[in-house]
């Protein structure tokens, strides 16, 4: 549904003291992404016809971060100073395209608000303006919505401008506003600067309204924790338990066994496919996708991954920025760094580590091993502590490992080197040179065995 006639303001110009942070409040992560994301990710669900982000504090990081992240041209909006809600609309309404209608006001810390509810908001306006409230039973911090005695709303009261009564108020304004575009035009210009804290409350338009008998039009959200603003670390925190349960309960009603749901961090640009498991204190985040039938196990670590299917991620593996195919074994303890792809059906295993490299199909690295700019062909056998030497204290070099090769144990392949097909290091070498296809290569040095060591150490040291 596209809404032509509509304007949205996102009002997104406060710094956030308290969320004590040199970070605008607005760009603080929630489940991986900034909290002003999902605002405007549920306001273009709308389809309206512009989106006007009020912007103030570090101004450049705000427009930078929602220009980069979203494929839409913005009307930003800036304040000089913060001088408050009302005048923060007023600076946004010299933004207005000539064809709007209604402008609907978000706030850029409410977060969890969703697509449906503004649906109904809009299709509940049918007066000058329209106010969203709700209650909760800890209205502290919260400006209270005063009525008459016959319902009528006629005032919302800051919390630090309520009286004793007024304080036990517990419904409240939760900041989201639906206005005709003339009457906020013609009102915005009548907020007179509060005398305490020198700012222009927008609330104070509603007494202007009820003075002018204009007809205010409330809607009540009964379920009102999706409009809870976020204002310090406890709340952000407190919303990222709602987002993630919300999203696991998801996953979980498309297929997918979470072990142990309570202790899963997963952000909310995972996508998982049905059938796989997720055992407890996974960490699954940026944007990592992991196919069906995969089992990530216990303390697993996955950051911007793509993950096949049939794979099996084990115990604390940490996975950055890599793709693995299907049915491939990763771990436990595993370290893929960015830029790892390991083929399908192809084993890295305990204490092995791997960056910039690609694994083919069926080669195997079953422990203590480090593989580093290096393509690793089919069916290579990597032995315990073998590693490619890939950095000379200036340049990287590239390994390649081709077919069947065997790598025996403790072989140091100081690049750049080639290993042919099926060619095998013998254990412990240094290997420095090329190794032709089915050839062996081995370097050591000859053995010394020196008798009645024990006796010659102890004349030694008199």
């Amino acid at each position: 549904m596209e809404n032509n006639n509509i304007s949205i303001i996102i009002l997104a110009a406060g710094k956030g003291k308290r969320m004590a942070s040199d970070l605008p409040k607005v760009l603080h992560p929630l489940l991986g992404k900034p909290m002003i994301y999902y605002v405007v990710e549920t306001a273009l669900h709308l389809k309206p016809l512009q989106i006007i982000p009020v912007l103030s504090y570090k101004k450049e990081e705000v427009e930078k971060a929602l220009t980069e992240n979203f494929g839409y041209i913005f009307d930003f909006a800036y304040q000089k100073e913060p001088e408050g809600t009302a005048d923060a609309v007023k600076t946004a309404l010299k933004h207005i395209n000539d064809r709007s209608e209604k402008v609907l006001i978000l706030s850029g810390d409410v977060p969890l608000i969703k697509a449906d509810l503004l649906y109904k908001i809009l299709q509940n306006h049918i007066a000058e303006l329209t106010i969203v409230t709700t209650h909760i039973e800890n209205p502290s911090g919260y400006g209270r919505v005063v009525r008459d005695t016959e319902g009528r709303v006629i005032k919302i009261v800051e919390e630090k401008d309520a009286d004793n009564n007024e304080k036990l108020i517990k419904e409240i304004n939760t900041g989201i506003y639906c206005f005709s575009r003339q009457f906020l035009e013609k009102y915005i210009p009548k907020i007179t600067k509060n005398k305490i804290t020198g700012e222009y409350y927008l609330t104070d338009i509603i007494s202007l309204a009820v003075r002018d008998n204009i007809k205010i039009n409330s809607f009540l959200v009964e379920e009102g924790e999706s409009l809870i603003g976020i204002n310090n670390r406890i709340e952000l925190y407190k919303a990222s338990l709602k987002l993630k349960k919300e999203l696991i309960e998801k996953l979980m009603i498309e297929g997918v066994t979470f072990i142990d749901p309570t202790n899963v961090y997963i952000e909310s640009t995972v996508i998982i496919e049905r059938d796989s498991v997720i055992h407890p204190n996974a960490f699954l985040a940026g944007n990592t996708h992991i196919g069906a039938n995969t089992v990530i196990e216990q303390g697993a670590v996955i950051i911007d991954s793509k993950i096949g299917s049939k794979v099996k991620i084990k115990p604390y593996t940490v996975i950055e920025q890599s793709e693995i195919h299907d049915e491939a074994v990763i771990g436990p303890f595993a370290h893929l760094r960015p830029e790892s792809v390991i083929h399908s059906k192809a084993k890295i295993g305990n204490f092995v580590e791997t960056k910039k490299s690609t694994i083919k199909s069926g080669a195997k690295a079953n422990h203590l091993a480090y593989i580093g700019d290096a393509l690793v062909e089919e069916n290579v056998n990597i032995g315990a502590g073998a590693i490619t030497c890939n950095y000379d204290g200036e340049k990287k070099h590239f390994t390649h490992i081709k077919k069947g090769a065997f790598i025996g144990t403790n072989t140091s392949l100081v690049a750049p080197i080639v290993i042919g097909e099926n060619a095998v290091t013998g254990a412990g070498s240094v290997i420095t040179k090329d190794i032709p296809d089915g050839a062996l290569g081995v370097e050591r040095a000859e053995m010394k065995i020196i008798l009645n060591w024990h006796k010659i150490k102890k004349r030694l040291k008199k």
